[in-house]
Protein backbone atom coordinates (compact mmCIF):
# COMPACT_ATOMS: atom_id res chain seq x y z
CA UNK A 1 0.00 0.00 0.00
CA UNK A 2 1.19 3.32 -0.78
CA UNK A 3 0.82 4.55 3.01
CA UNK A 4 3.77 2.26 3.97
CA UNK A 5 6.00 3.16 0.53
CA UNK A 6 5.81 6.78 1.66
CA UNK A 7 6.67 5.71 4.98
CA UNK A 8 9.39 3.76 4.08
CA UNK A 9 11.03 6.12 1.42
CA UNK A 10 10.24 9.67 2.88
CA UNK A 11 9.85 8.40 6.83
CA UNK A 12 6.52 10.62 6.39
CA UNK A 13 3.37 9.27 7.76
CA UNK A 14 0.52 10.17 5.17
CA UNK A 15 -3.29 9.04 6.74
CA UNK A 16 -4.40 7.18 3.13
CA UNK A 17 -7.51 5.15 3.43
CA UNK A 18 -6.32 1.24 3.66
CA UNK A 19 -8.25 -0.59 1.50
CA UNK A 20 -9.38 -0.70 -2.39
CA UNK A 21 -10.62 2.35 -4.34
CA UNK A 22 -13.97 1.35 -3.96
CA UNK A 23 -14.02 0.28 -0.50
CA UNK A 24 -13.01 4.53 -0.15
CA UNK A 25 -15.37 5.32 -2.72
CA UNK A 26 -18.41 3.28 -0.63
CA UNK A 27 -17.00 4.87 2.73
CA UNK A 28 -16.87 8.45 1.10
CA UNK A 29 -20.67 8.10 0.08
CA UNK A 30 -22.14 6.12 3.06
CA UNK A 31 -20.47 9.58 5.15
CA UNK A 32 -21.11 11.65 2.98
CA UNK A 33 -17.51 12.98 2.51
CA UNK A 34 -15.36 14.21 -0.69
CA UNK A 35 -13.60 11.53 -1.87
CA UNK A 36 -9.51 13.12 -2.38
CA UNK A 37 -6.89 11.18 -4.51
CA UNK A 38 -3.75 11.49 -4.60
CA UNK A 39 -1.92 10.02 -7.54
CA UNK A 40 2.23 9.12 -6.94
CA UNK A 41 4.93 9.60 -8.84
CA UNK A 42 7.55 7.98 -7.27
CA UNK A 43 10.15 9.32 -9.71
CA UNK A 44 9.15 12.66 -10.20
CA UNK A 45 11.58 15.46 -8.78
CA UNK A 46 8.67 17.23 -7.21
CA UNK A 47 7.22 14.31 -5.31
CA UNK A 48 9.48 14.41 -2.09
CA UNK A 49 8.99 18.00 -1.99
CA UNK A 50 5.37 18.26 -2.36
CA UNK A 51 5.10 15.06 0.40
CA UNK A 52 6.91 17.13 2.87
CA UNK A 53 5.77 20.41 2.13
CA UNK A 54 2.19 20.05 1.66
CA UNK A 55 0.63 16.96 1.69
CA UNK A 56 2.44 15.29 4.78
CA UNK A 57 1.96 18.76 6.66
CA UNK A 58 -0.02 18.80 10.00
CA UNK A 59 -2.56 21.61 9.17
CA UNK A 60 -3.56 19.90 5.11
CA UNK A 61 -3.58 16.66 7.17
CA UNK A 62 -5.96 18.12 9.63
CA UNK A 63 -8.29 20.22 6.66
CA UNK A 64 -8.84 17.17 4.75
CA UNK A 65 -9.69 14.72 7.55
CA UNK A 66 -12.74 17.30 8.55
CA UNK A 67 -14.82 16.39 5.26
CA UNK A 68 -12.55 13.94 3.57
CA UNK A 69 -11.77 10.17 2.63
CA UNK A 70 -7.86 10.48 0.95
CA UNK A 71 -7.06 7.44 -0.55
CA UNK A 72 -3.47 7.27 -2.24
CA UNK A 73 -1.96 5.11 -5.51
CA UNK A 74 1.38 5.17 -7.26
CA UNK A 75 1.10 5.76 -10.99
CA UNK A 76 3.82 2.71 -11.29
CA UNK A 77 0.98 0.59 -10.31
CA UNK A 78 -1.71 -0.35 -12.56
CA UNK A 79 -4.24 1.08 -11.06
CA UNK A 80 -2.74 4.34 -10.45
CA UNK A 81 -2.01 3.99 -14.60
CA UNK A 82 -5.34 3.74 -15.27
CA UNK A 83 -6.85 6.05 -12.44
CA UNK A 84 -4.60 8.73 -14.08
CA UNK A 85 -5.71 8.13 -17.61
CA UNK A 86 -9.47 7.95 -16.36
CA UNK A 87 -8.48 11.50 -14.35
CA UNK A 88 -6.95 13.43 -17.29
CA UNK A 89 -3.44 13.47 -15.18
CA UNK A 90 -1.01 14.96 -17.58
CA UNK A 91 1.61 16.91 -14.33
CA UNK A 92 2.38 15.88 -10.74
CA UNK A 93 2.11 15.80 -8.07
CA UNK A 94 -1.80 15.44 -9.34
CA UNK A 95 -4.57 15.59 -6.52
CA UNK A 96 -8.40 14.92 -7.08
CA UNK A 97 -11.75 15.60 -5.25
CA UNK A 98 -14.60 13.81 -6.03
CA UNK A 99 -18.60 14.40 -5.12
CA UNK A 100 -19.85 10.87 -6.11
CA UNK A 101 -18.63 10.43 -9.54
CA UNK A 102 -18.35 14.12 -10.30
CA UNK A 103 -14.59 15.59 -10.27
CA UNK A 104 -14.91 19.04 -8.55
CA UNK A 105 -11.36 19.47 -8.01
CA UNK A 106 -8.06 19.08 -10.01
CA UNK A 107 -4.74 20.07 -8.75
CA UNK A 108 -1.89 19.18 -11.08
CA UNK A 109 1.80 20.17 -11.01
CA UNK A 110 3.87 21.20 -7.74
CA UNK A 111 1.68 24.17 -5.77
CA UNK A 112 1.96 25.20 -2.26
CA UNK A 113 0.21 24.30 0.59
CA UNK A 114 -1.40 28.31 0.19
CA UNK A 115 -2.76 27.43 -3.10
CA UNK A 116 -3.77 23.85 -2.05
CA UNK A 117 -6.08 25.41 1.38
CA UNK A 118 -7.45 28.01 -0.87
CA UNK A 119 -8.88 25.72 -3.76
CA UNK A 120 -9.84 23.43 -1.27
CA UNK A 121 -12.22 25.87 0.55
CA UNK A 122 -13.60 27.37 -2.71
CA UNK A 123 -13.78 23.62 -3.45
CA UNK A 124 -16.19 23.21 -0.38
CA UNK A 125 -17.65 26.00 -0.53
CA UNK A 126 -19.40 25.24 -3.48
CA UNK A 127 -20.04 21.44 -2.98
CA UNK A 128 -20.55 21.22 0.79
CA UNK A 129 -24.57 22.06 0.29
CA UNK A 130 -24.80 18.83 -1.91
CA UNK A 131 -23.24 16.88 0.19
CA UNK A 132 -25.36 17.78 2.57
CA UNK A 133 -28.17 17.70 0.23
CA UNK A 134 -27.26 13.59 -0.27
CA UNK A 135 -27.70 13.10 3.04
CA UNK A 136 -31.41 14.44 2.91
CA UNK A 137 -31.87 12.92 0.08
CA UNK A 138 -30.69 9.14 0.93
CA UNK A 139 -32.96 9.71 3.91
CA UNK A 140 -36.07 10.71 2.03
CA UNK A 141 -35.48 7.32 -0.18
CA UNK A 142 -35.65 5.29 2.58
CA UNK A 143 -38.54 6.95 4.40
CA UNK A 144 -40.34 6.58 0.91
CA UNK A 145 -39.05 2.75 1.02
CA UNK A 146 -40.41 2.23 4.56
CA UNK A 147 -43.72 3.81 3.24
CA UNK A 148 -44.48 1.59 0.18
CA UNK A 149 -43.41 -1.91 2.42
CA UNK A 150 -46.11 -0.89 4.71
CA UNK A 151 -48.74 0.10 2.57
CA UNK A 152 -48.18 -3.06 0.85
CA UNK A 153 -47.91 -5.32 3.98
CA UNK A 154 -51.08 -3.10 4.62
CA UNK A 155 -52.98 -4.06 1.36
CA UNK A 156 -51.98 -7.28 1.60
CA UNK A 157 -53.24 -7.76 5.10
CA UNK A 158 -56.41 -6.66 3.91
CA UNK A 159 -56.22 -8.92 0.98
CA UNK A 160 -56.47 -11.72 3.47
CA UNK A 161 -58.76 -10.36 5.48
CA UNK A 162 -61.34 -10.14 2.62
CA UNK A 163 -60.88 -13.44 1.52
CA UNK A 164 -61.59 -15.07 5.04
CA UNK A 165 -64.71 -12.93 4.84
CA UNK A 166 -65.97 -14.39 1.42
CA UNK A 167 -65.06 -17.87 2.59
CA UNK A 168 -67.26 -17.37 6.02
CA UNK A 169 -69.97 -15.89 3.56
CA UNK A 170 -69.95 -19.25 1.02
CA UNK A 171 -69.69 -21.62 4.19
CA UNK A 172 -72.39 -19.74 5.53
CA UNK A 173 -74.84 -20.18 2.38
CA UNK A 174 -73.84 -23.92 2.30
CA UNK A 175 -74.85 -24.52 5.31
CA UNK A 176 -78.01 -22.75 4.75
CA UNK A 177 -78.84 -24.79 1.81
CA UNK A 178 -77.88 -28.03 3.69
CA UNK A 179 -80.16 -27.14 6.36
CA UNK A 180 -82.85 -26.60 4.48
CA UNK A 181 -82.52 -29.82 2.97
CA UNK A 182 -82.45 -31.56 5.98
CA UNK A 183 -85.46 -29.90 7.31
CA UNK A 184 -87.70 -31.37 4.56
CA UNK A 185 -86.46 -34.82 4.98
CA UNK A 186 -86.68 -34.41 8.85
CA UNK A 187 -89.38 -36.74 9.77
CA UNK A 188 -87.84 -39.20 7.82
CA UNK A 189 -84.61 -39.15 9.05
CA UNK A 190 -84.87 -37.54 12.07
CA UNK A 191 -83.73 -41.17 14.39
CA UNK A 192 -81.05 -41.95 11.68
CA UNK A 193 -79.68 -38.12 11.89
CA UNK A 194 -79.92 -38.15 15.99
CA UNK A 195 -77.75 -41.07 15.70
CA UNK A 196 -75.21 -39.95 13.38
CA UNK A 197 -75.07 -36.88 14.93
CA UNK A 198 -74.05 -38.34 18.57
CA UNK A 199 -71.54 -40.60 16.40
CA UNK A 200 -69.98 -37.72 14.61
CA UNK A 201 -70.06 -35.55 17.92
CA UNK A 202 -68.60 -38.92 19.37
CA UNK A 203 -65.46 -38.99 16.51
CA UNK A 204 -65.10 -35.13 16.96
CA UNK A 205 -64.53 -34.96 20.33
CA UNK A 206 -61.85 -37.95 20.23
CA UNK A 207 -60.14 -36.34 17.69
CA UNK A 208 -60.15 -33.11 19.68
CA UNK A 209 -58.74 -35.28 22.47
CA UNK A 210 -56.08 -36.80 20.19
CA UNK A 211 -55.00 -33.60 18.62
CA UNK A 212 -55.11 -31.61 22.15
CA UNK A 213 -52.75 -34.98 23.36
CA UNK A 214 -50.61 -34.30 20.25
CA UNK A 215 -49.94 -29.96 20.53
CA UNK A 216 -49.35 -30.87 24.15
CA UNK A 217 -46.56 -33.44 23.52
CA UNK A 218 -45.21 -31.21 20.55
CA UNK A 219 -45.46 -28.13 23.19
CA UNK A 220 -43.72 -29.97 25.62
CA UNK A 221 -40.98 -30.50 23.28
CA UNK A 222 -40.70 -27.19 21.69
CA UNK A 223 -40.08 -26.09 25.81
CA UNK A 224 -37.73 -29.13 26.20
CA UNK A 225 -35.86 -27.54 23.37
CA UNK A 226 -36.39 -23.94 24.61
CA UNK A 227 -35.00 -25.11 27.62
CA UNK A 228 -32.24 -26.65 26.35
CA UNK A 229 -31.21 -24.31 24.51
CA UNK A 230 -30.92 -21.75 27.36
CA UNK A 231 -28.94 -23.78 29.41
CA UNK A 232 -27.02 -24.72 26.80
CA UNK A 233 -26.15 -20.95 26.38
CA UNK A 234 -25.83 -19.88 29.76
CA UNK A 235 -23.30 -22.56 29.77
CA UNK A 236 -20.98 -20.86 26.99
CA UNK A 237 -22.00 -17.56 28.54
CA UNK A 238 -18.98 -15.82 29.57
CA UNK A 239 -18.98 -14.27 32.82
CA UNK A 240 -19.29 -10.28 32.68
CA UNK A 241 -16.31 -8.85 32.76
CA UNK A 242 -15.52 -6.89 36.41
CA UNK A 243 -15.41 -3.11 36.67
CA UNK A 244 -11.90 -3.47 37.61
CA UNK A 245 -11.06 -4.76 33.92
CA UNK A 246 -9.99 -1.40 31.88
CA UNK A 247 -12.39 0.18 29.66
CA UNK A 248 -10.29 -0.25 26.37
CA UNK A 249 -10.31 -4.39 27.04
CA UNK A 250 -14.46 -4.47 26.78
CA UNK A 251 -17.05 -3.37 24.94
CA UNK A 252 -20.71 -2.01 26.12
CA UNK A 253 -23.52 -3.54 23.96
CA UNK A 254 -27.16 -2.46 24.32
CA UNK A 255 -29.65 -4.72 22.62
CA UNK A 256 -32.73 -3.42 21.55
CA UNK A 257 -35.97 -5.98 21.30
CA UNK A 258 -38.80 -5.49 19.10
CA UNK A 259 -40.84 -5.15 22.30
CA UNK A 260 -38.54 -1.63 23.09
CA UNK A 261 -37.20 -3.20 26.25
CA UNK A 262 -33.26 -3.09 26.12
CA UNK A 263 -31.00 -4.71 28.15
CA UNK A 264 -26.91 -3.96 28.72
CA UNK A 265 -23.94 -6.10 28.75
CA UNK A 266 -19.98 -5.69 28.85
CA UNK A 267 -17.77 -8.36 27.07
CA UNK A 268 -14.38 -8.34 26.57
CA UNK A 269 -13.00 -7.03 23.51
CA UNK A 270 -10.70 -10.66 23.01
CA UNK A 271 -14.39 -12.61 23.45
CA UNK A 272 -15.82 -14.04 20.04
CA UNK A 273 -18.99 -12.05 19.32
CA UNK A 274 -20.71 -15.33 19.52
CA UNK A 275 -21.15 -14.63 23.15
CA UNK A 276 -23.57 -11.68 22.15
CA UNK A 277 -25.94 -14.47 20.78
CA UNK A 278 -25.49 -16.52 23.85
CA UNK A 279 -26.00 -13.59 25.61
CA UNK A 280 -29.26 -13.01 23.74
CA UNK A 281 -31.04 -16.73 24.29
CA UNK A 282 -30.46 -16.56 28.14
CA UNK A 283 -32.89 -13.41 28.13
CA UNK A 284 -37.05 -14.18 28.87
CA UNK A 285 -37.79 -11.79 25.99
CA UNK A 286 -36.73 -14.44 23.42
CA UNK A 287 -38.00 -17.28 25.56
CA UNK A 288 -39.13 -19.33 22.57
CA UNK A 289 -35.70 -19.03 20.40
CA UNK A 290 -34.72 -22.49 19.71
CA UNK A 291 -31.23 -21.82 18.53
CA UNK A 292 -28.64 -18.93 17.33
CA UNK A 293 -30.45 -19.65 13.74
CA UNK A 294 -33.66 -18.28 15.26
CA UNK A 295 -32.23 -14.92 16.07
CA UNK A 296 -30.24 -11.99 14.08
CA UNK A 297 -28.64 -8.63 14.70
CA UNK A 298 -28.88 -5.17 13.03
CA UNK A 299 -26.35 -1.94 14.14
CA UNK A 300 -24.86 0.61 12.38
CA UNK A 301 -26.73 3.78 10.56
CA UNK A 302 -28.09 3.23 8.29
CA UNK A 303 -28.88 -0.27 9.85
CA UNK A 304 -27.10 -2.62 8.69
CA UNK A 305 -26.91 -6.35 9.65
CA UNK A 306 -24.14 -7.61 11.97
CA UNK A 307 -22.36 -10.18 10.51
CA UNK A 308 -19.25 -12.28 11.55
CA UNK A 309 -17.40 -15.26 11.26
CA UNK A 310 -18.87 -17.58 14.17
CA UNK A 311 -16.06 -19.12 16.24
CA UNK A 312 -13.39 -16.73 14.60
CA UNK A 313 -14.63 -13.04 14.83
CA UNK A 314 -14.05 -11.48 18.02
CA UNK A 315 -15.67 -7.81 19.20
CA UNK A 316 -12.20 -6.32 19.06
CA UNK A 317 -12.39 -6.69 15.27
CA UNK A 318 -15.61 -5.70 14.33
CA UNK A 319 -15.06 -1.84 14.54
CA UNK A 320 -18.86 -0.70 14.76
CA UNK A 321 -19.37 -2.70 18.21
CA UNK A 322 -16.22 -0.58 20.19
CA UNK A 323 -15.88 0.71 22.14
CA UNK A 324 -19.85 0.74 22.41
CA UNK A 325 -22.91 0.28 20.61
CA UNK A 326 -26.58 0.03 20.08
CA UNK A 327 -28.00 -3.59 18.25
CA UNK A 328 -31.18 -4.16 17.58
CA UNK A 329 -32.88 -7.27 17.81
CA UNK A 330 -34.26 -9.75 15.30
CA UNK A 331 -36.36 -12.43 14.53
CA UNK A 332 -35.70 -14.90 12.14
Amino acid sequence: MLVHEVEKTYKLKVPFFQGTLEEAKRHAQQDSRYLVLYLHSPRHENTEAYLREVLATDEIIALLHESSVLFGVSVADVEGTLLAEELGAHAFPFVAALVGNTVVLRLQGYHSRETFRREWRLCTDDWDGQLAEGVVLAAEREARERARIAEAEADSAMEAADRVILEELLRQDEEERRAAAEREAAARRAAEERAAAERLKAEDKARQAAEEARQRILEEERQRQRESAKQAAKSQLHDEPSTDVATSETVQISVRCPSGKHYDRRFLRSDLVDQLTFFVLTLDEVADATDASTVRFVTGFPPAPLVWREGETRFGDVKSLCPRAVVLLRRS
